[in-house]
Formats: structure tokens, C-alpha cells, sequence
């Protein structure tokens, strides 16, 4: 009967194979080795540790040869071991600019696309093993399709704090308007990002049907809104705005103070053809 194997860790040394074992850019093999020897050390027995890790005994026994010749270099397997990469370096700066493009793509679609413009014949699973190293799957920012000019923005805000400062001495009725909606699917977009970064895509309309709500709020008093399934269009604004209209009349020969409605920077109907 082959004698028993029993290794003897330092402080450091276990503090380092417990380090090794939830690394994320560790081969998965490094880290059951890791793992055997911290059992190993902690009194664990080969058959034990074999029926544990699923492995044959041998293998226990060869990872604990391995620690007491080679030491912590005998986690890893030696160079040229293992199946060769089927795509070059070329091929890999050609997946990083497609990861760069303004949209959502899954590691199918890389997949697929490896295959037809490189001729990479490899399968969604291994791209997303790949990718693990440098990259995340995250949700995407969403920003504006046009930068703002920042004069422009810095002149609205002066105009803003004015129309508050009138509305605060009750010399009119400050209305905010803004349009919204809810889709079948969902407005998030997840793709592929650098780790410790966050990719950011342009705000673009979706297509299918919506509920949406168009409303304007006066603050600490009233909230009036309207429902629809479907886009706003110039019609069905302009309704909205002709009711509102009516009301600020009424409001005015009542108390003699105008209406100004602000309208949401992203809300910005298209008036062709009205």
C-alpha cells in the first residue's frame, strides 16, 4: 500500500493557494491544484481529496510531487502543453475593434463573425473564455446623439433660474413637460466592455409599439397627463399643447399670471407635414 502523502504549509503559503483558488486569471487546472493541496495540508487524505476534485489518485499524488520538487512553479503546466490557438494576433486586435463599435454584439455573433471575415472557426463558449481576461459583460451608458454646445447649455440654465425666481414670487405658472414610455422589451443594452471601464452608446429610437405618457408638472400642485400606444407625432402633440393652451387662457383671465412650459431636453417632437 503506497504511504501516505501529507505536505506542510506555512502561513504564506496557504494565504497564497487560497489566493490562487478565486483568481480570475488562473487556468481552472492551477486552481483544483491549489485546492488539493490545502485539503492535502489541512489532513485531507488522497482518496479523499480524489473523489472530491473527481480526479484519479495518481493525479493527487503527482500535484503533491509536483509542490514538493518544483513548489509553487508546479501549479502550472510547462509551456507547449495544451492545444495551440487557432487564431493570431491579427485576428485578435480584428475581435477588440469589433468590441469597440457603438452597439451590443454577443459572443455568438463574434463567433460568427470570426468565421466569415477571418476564417477563426471557434464556437461562443470559447470566445467567452477568451474574453474573460480583458473584458466584461455590462450594461452600456446611454448619451445623447449630439453633444451639447456648453454656451448654449450655461444660457438655458440662466434662463431656468429666472423663470424660478418669477414662479417663486408668483408672477407666473412654471409648467415642466417630458414624454415617456414603457417597450415589450427592454430599453437596457448589455455588450461586451474593458474591465474597469464602462462603454457608452448613442440613444436611438426603437422600433414596436409603446405605451407612452406625455404630461406636464407644476411643482408642489398639479400633474396633468395624457396616454398613448404608440410615438408621439406632431398631431398628437400638438393636441396636447392646444389643451394646455386653453387652460393657460382660462389661468390668465383668472389670475392674470401667464403660463411657460419648459420642455424636456430630450423631448423633441418632428413637426413635418402638421
Amino acid at each position: 500500500m503506497p504511504a501516505a502523502l501529507r505536505i506542510t504549509l506555512t502561513t504564506q503559503e496557504h494565504q497564497t493557494l487560497k489566493e490562487l483558488e478565486v483568481a480570475e486569471c488562473v487556468p481552472r487546472r492551477t486552481k483544483q491544484r491549489a485546492t488539493a493541496l490545502r485539503l492535502n495540508a489541512k489532513g485531507g487524505k488522497v482518496k479523499a481529496i480524489a473523489d472530491y476534485l473527481g480526479w484519479a489518485q495518481s493525479t493527487v499524488r503527482q500535484t503533491i510531487h509536483r509542490w514538493n520538487h518544483h513548489g509553487l512553479a508546479g501549479l502550472w503546466e510547462a509551456k507547449g502543453r495544451g492545444r495551440k490557438p487557432s487564431w493570431t494576433s491579427q485576428d485578435w486586435e480584428a475581435l477588440e475593434q469589433w468590441l469597440q463599435e457603438p452597439r451590443s454584439i454577443s459572443s455568438r455573433q463574434l463567433s460568427q463573425r470570426w468565421a466569415k471575415q477571418r476564417q477563426v472557426f471557434v464556437g461562443a463558449e470559447q470566445v467567452r473564455r477568451i474574453l474573460k481576461k480583458k473584458w466584461r459583460w455590462k450594461r452600456f451608458r446611454k448619451k445623447p446623439p449630439v453633444p451639447k454646445n456648453p454656451e448654449l447649455k450655461a444660457a438655458k440654465k440662466r434662463d431656468l433660474q429666472t423663470l424660478k425666481l418669477w414662479a417663486q414670487e408668483d408672477l407666473i405658472t412654471l409648467l415642466y413637460l417630458d414624454e415617456s414610455g414603457c417597450c415589450s422589451e427592454s430599453p437596457l443594452y448589455y455588450g461586451y466592455s474593458p474591465i474597469g471601464q464602462q462603454k457608452s452608446i448613442s440613444q436611438r429610437s426603437r422600433k414596436g409599439r409603446r405605451v407612452n405618457i406625455m404630461g406636464v408638472w407644476e411643482q408642489d400642485n398639479r400633474f396633468e397627463y395624457t396616454l398613448k400606444v404608440g410615438t408621439y407625432n406632431a398631431n398628437s402633440y400638438l393636441r396636447f399643447m392646444e389643451w394646455q393652451a386653453q387652460k393657460a387662457m382660462k389661468r390668465l383671465f383668472e389670475t392674470g399670471k401667464p403660463t411657460v412650459i419648459i420642455h424636456s431636453g430630450r423631448f423633441n417632437p418632428s413637426c413635418q407635414g402638421s
